[in-house]
């Protein structure tokens, strides 16, 4: 009951009309890939594009009769990577079973402004109700909710000035790309998710993503695109992990061997998808 298909391949950043695919069918599963810029489920009154749009055709070389395809997780337009599906309403009562109990992790990458430290933990509670924009609260959050952030990589300021041209043509063009500074590639995990919390978490720490006007308070978020690096490459619950590489063109041409070999670690891509 694993069915493994091609990952997303290095290379150029495919169009999102084209891009989105299934990865792996597990159990009563379905992980997919979810490209930046396309909407992870159809915006309340809109039945434009979306993943959830296309469930039913890109799951449907491996559903059995009498399952149908519902999206557990919702990922940012603007955030690429893993999205998991339940084929059925047990299935999907099993994965928000684990999720409430801790058995799930979810790991990301994210290119944050400024020099991380070292590992920090975000733990203020989001306000999310009613809010385009998540408000970290000074109080302690659920520990399920915390966030926590591990430095892959540091490009000094000198260094960073190089590589910002480059990312200019591929998700930083929205604004921040000429504020002097450091840069740091991080890990992330989170074992349950809120909506913008590791953008809102990042920007409480002092280190927002580069390119996100929303949390980094470099313009009117309505007025300027959201254009940022945060990809969900690894996800893992009682009833499989998947891993996706980030469909970031310039990573490996702007990381040390080191760095590129954390990475690959952090996603856990040395290990094909698959059941524990």
């Amino acid at each position: 009951d694993l069915l493994a298909l091609a990952p997303p391949q290095a290379g150029p950043a495919p169009d999102a009309a084209t891009s989105a695919r299934l990865l792996a069918r597990m159990g009563g599963f379905c992980v997919l890939f979810k490209p930046a810029g396309l909407h992870s489920a159809a915006l309340a009154g809109n039945d434009g594009d979306s993943l959830e749009a296309r469930l039913p055709a890109l799951c449907g070389p491996v559903l059995m009769p009498g399952e149908a395809p519902t999206l557990l997780q919702r990922l940012d337009q603007g955030t690429s990577g893993l999205v998991c599906a339940a084929l059925t309403p047990e299935a999907a009562r099993a994965f928000r079973a684990a999720e409430a109990a801790g058995h799930c992790e979810k790991r990301y990458l994210a290119l944050l402004t400024g020099a991380l430290p070292g590992p920090l933990t975000a733990r203020g509670r989001l306000d999310t109700n009613g809010r385009r924009t998540a408000r970290p609260l000074t109080d302690d959050g659920d520990r399920l909710r915390w966030t926590e952030f591990f430095p892959l990589h540091v490009w000094r300021p000198e260094a960073a000035a190089r590589l910002r041209p480059v990312l200019r043509g591929s998700a930083d063009d929205s604004g921040g790309g000429d504020q002097p500074g450091a840069l740091t590639l991080a890990g992330c995990r989170i074992r349950r998710g809120a909506r913008h919390q590791i953008r809102a978490h990042a920007a409480a720490l002092g280190h927002p993503l580069l390119g996100d006007v929303r949390y980094a308070g470099t313009g009117a978020a309505e007025e300027r695109p959201e254009r940022f690096h945060l990809h969900h490459g690894f996800l893992a619950w009682p009833g499989g992990r998947c891993s996706a590489p980030p469909p970031w063109p310039w990573l490996a041409d702007c990381l040390p061997a080191a760095a590129t070999a954390g990475v690959r670690e952090w996603l856990d891509l040395q290990t094909a998808t698959r059941r524990p």
